[in-house]
């Protein structure tokens, strides 16, 4: 085939790079740099959510990077070993035998994949520039061949071709293999999350938005940097006509916006199975995911199973060490909202199991919050904890028990925590992750697992959630009611 020759019966708008119809693109200056270092290795996966810009990155990237690329965007038509190599072969665009493509590409059985790719990689061989093949949105490939026959590509790739794949969810390749052997960059979710700088940028530049310091800062804390979830919020923001409405709207906001609903609803929910789903809205009653907590919550035994699978997905999970994940805000709020709209019946009785959970495992802190939730009168847990915090009222002396508490039932002194450490507390309370503490606070994440060792000795605790549900206990937090402000402040925190 010779150069520049176009098959007519493809698409050519699915081999050209996508445009940004952006008003000015924010730079991405720490991803752009990862994807530059990618360049070394054969592949780079790019994988996170809907919504967090892969598309407009990687385009941006090799626009400002000056890079020739071959684009092919994916979709569900393409799972066919034919059409998908037909698109990848006219997007490369090298001068192959025009009496073999034609050959390969008239057989109604091309069983012969593996010959025809050789003749590809020897041509790409021979070529003498740097060759980049980004494949937009795989995650829309399931045909088993095709992904045997790009990890044939990816284990002969010549050394100055370049692969990379932009998608949802891992993709079913020899992942683990390419790691080991120093072949494979991977970018994920965080790095896809806007910084405050570029949240700053995007608002006033790109959107064309005059927003306070303030504003801005609770914005991207909702928003946790997610780039569809800004946008949104932004376009609904260009309605308000003065400084106070968009202020009480930024206040306000949460998952349970209009476009956050129905973007989520349409780009993530309805693209699970039905199990998924149930367990996502069942679930998103909690605050923090442990394994044996949504199986008590959702009256099964794959929860381990389940968080893996999401987790794989990067279905806005965040994950806080080996046992413990949590939503985004926003995808909790949408979630939280569905099942009041689906299930309003049943949401009473899994906050019971959730504080009986508790109990049982000996979190009171957590077990009266749920058994509140559940409105769970006469029960003894709600007796437990009205009493409790009855006791807690009564308590409250003229200096912060921050500073030093005696717990005489149990004779046992808690050591005065730090002003860093109060904050680090306030913030695991909130179940941020040691990264997301690390850029809250402008510090090392090695900086805050010895803050979080100094809490856990103080304490006399061992988990996080040991350490919260004590500090609650201890009246070193106080939790807010429920349901009067946004999920983002749930856990206001104050020194008592």
């Amino acid at each position: 085939m010779e150069r520049g020759s176009r098959d007519p019966s493809l698409l050519t708008t699915k081999i050209a790079i996508p445009q940004s119809y952006l008003k000015r693109i924010i730079p991405r200056t720490s991803m752009h740099a990862q994807l530059d270092q990618g360049l070394q290795k054969p592949l780079t996966i790019v994988t996170a959510p809907a919504g967090f810009g892969k598309t407009t990155a990687l385009s941006e990237w090799l626009r400002q990077r000056a890079l020739k690329a071959a684009w092919v965007s994916l979709s569900n038509i393409d799972n066919d070993l034919t059409c998908f190599w037909r698109y990848i072969i006219a997007a490369l665009d090298h001068p192959l035998p025009r009496e073999e493509v034609e050959a390969w590409q008239q057989s109604s059985q091309p069983h012969n994949i593996e010959a025809m790719l050789t003749v590809l990689i020897n041509a790409l061989e021979t070529t003498p520039e740097q060759t980049i093949l980004v494949l937009d949105d795989y995650h829309t490939i399931t045909e088993e061949a095709i992904h045997q026959s790009l990890t044939f590509l990816l284990e002969h790739l010549p050394a100055h071709v370049h692969i990379i794949l932009a998608t949802r969810v891992d993709p079913p390749l020899p992942l683990a293999r390419f790691r080991v052997r120093g072949k494979l960059t991977e970018l994920r979710t965080n790095p896809l999350r806007f910084t405050y700088q570029e949240t700053c940028a995007f608002l006033k530049h790109s959107m064309g938005l005059t927003l306070s310091e303030a504003d801005i800062s609770t914005l991207h804390n909702k928003t946790e940097g997610w780039v569809a979830g800004l946008q949104l919020a932004a376009l609904s923001l260009q309605d308000c006509i003065d400084p106070a409405a968009s202020s009480h709207f930024i206040q306000t906001f949460n998952g349970t916006n209009r476009y956050i609903l129905t973007y989520l609803t349409e780009e993530v929910l309805r693209h699970n199975t039905e199990e998924m789903q149930n367990f996502l809205l069942m679930t998103s009653i909690l605050d923090c995911l442990y394994p044996t907590l949504c199986d008590a919550v959702t009256g099964q035994a794959r929860s381990q199973l389940i968080l893996e699978q999401l987790e794989q997905a990067n279905l806005f999970l965040t994950k806080l060490d080996n046992q413990q994940y949590r939503y985004d805000h926003l995808f909790t709020d949408a979630l939280r909202h569905r099942l009041k709209q689906t299930h309003p019946q049943l949401i009473s009785e899994l906050h019971t199991r959730a504080s009986s959970w508790y109990e049982q495992n000996g979190f009171m802190g957590d077990a009266m919050h749920h058994a509140l939730e559940a409105e769970a009168r006469g029960s003894h847990i709600l007796r437990q904890a009205q009493r409790a915090l009855k006791t807690l009222a009564e308590e409250k002396e003229a200096q912060s028990p921050l500073w030093s508490v005696t717990q005489k039932s149990e004779d046992t002194f808690i050591e005065k925590l730090s002003e860093r450490e109060f904050s680090v507390l306030c913030l695991i309370a909130q179940c941020l992750s040691n990264q997301e503490i690390a850029q809250r606070l402008v510090v090392t994440v090695s900086t805050v697992k010895t803050h979080l060792n100094n809490i856990y000795a103080k304490l006399h605790v061992h988990t996080r959630l040991q350490a919260v549900t004590r500090a609650y206990e201890l009246g070193l937090l106080r939790r807010s009611e429920p349901e009067t402000e946004p999920l983002t402040h749930r856990y206001h925190v104050e020194r008592c």
